[in-house]
């Protein structure tokens, strides 16, 4: 109800300036006017008004569909971006971390990052050719946190990561290369953000 009266204030403004303009100009000579109205010139008047309305319907339409797209891009972005700081959070845990728990928010990343790829590969071709190499940065830069998170040598004798039932413990050292990691895999989605919500 408020939406419509709100809509409704701009339409008496106009016709209230209307009226005041004809009430003014009418005691002008310079203006020839007549006080009949044609009505072919109200037919095309209310076609042409109708036209106006009906574009800026579709327009508007268009313009909170886009809206909508992006909002959706960019909240699969901010899904990744949150599953990451979640990693930085449990690699600086002083309790061990379990691995299961670690290889499920990357299986999660990994499939997140590939939605949002595809989604802006279908939308927004020329977006994504144009930031193909930001993708492959981002793709493989999950696959180095991915090694450094869970990757022990067939040896199974690694300083920076101890595995051992289903608990993994890290370095101090070994949490500060995952986390230059997911800071620049991080610096890397907000410039996507960034881009999406420009294009």
């Amino acid at each position: 109800m408020q939406k419509k009266i709100h809509n409704l204030i701009p339409i008496l403004t106009l016709i209230s300036i209307g009226w005041c303009s004809g009430q003014y100009f009418e005691n002008f000579s310079l203006f020839a006017y007549s006080t009949e109205i044609e009505l072919m010139d109200v037919i095309t008047l209310a076609v042409t008004v109708f036209i106006a309305w009906y574009v800026a319907q579709i327009l508007q339409k268009r313009g909170q569909d886009e809206r909508f797209e992006k909002e959706l891009i960019i909240a699969r972005i901010d899904d990744v971006d949150n599953a990451l700081i979640k990693l930085s959070a449990i690699c600086f845990s002083k309790d061990p971390v379990r691995y299961d728990e670690v290889t499920h928010i990357l299986s999660n990343t990994r499939k997140w990052t590939k939605r949002f790829r595809q989604i802006i590969e279908e939308r927004y071709n020329t977006l994504h050719e144009k930031e193909e190499n930001r993708f492959v940065s981002v793709s493989r830069k999950i696959i180095e946190v991915n090694r450094l998170c869970t990757y022990t040598p067939p040896a199974g004798i690694d300083d920076d990561i101890q595995i051992s039932n289903g608990t993994i413990i890290y370095t101090s050292q070994r949490c500060l290369q995952i986390d230059a990691v997911l800071e620049s895999i991080r610096d890397e989605l907000l410039q996507l953000k960034i881009i999406v919500n420009n294009h």
